[in-house]
């Protein structure tokens, strides 16, 4: 998993999956980590994602995005 905060304390948290299969399990996981996270210095997360190999990118009912490493650049 990885973690990224700018300046202004705003965050996003990704984790990268070869398969498909494994998007539930890693939106568990992210969506644990944003609980622990202090939300009261560092408020909600902007975006929690799960890049995979392949597939099609969207939004979970959960709130975590779903993004096809394709969708990401040439």
């Amino acid at each position: 998993m990885r973690w990224w905060e700018d300046r202004r304390g705003d965050w996003c948290a990704f984790e990268v999956k070869l398969g498909v299969g494994q998007i539930d399990a890693a939106a568990r996981t992210l969506l644990k980590f944003r609980d622990r996270v202090d939300a009261e210095n560092s408020g909600p997360p902007r975006t929690l994602g799960v890049i995979v190999s392949s597939g099609y990118g969207y939004r979970r009912a959960d709130g975590v995005t779903v993004i096809p490493v394709a969708a990401l650049g040439p």
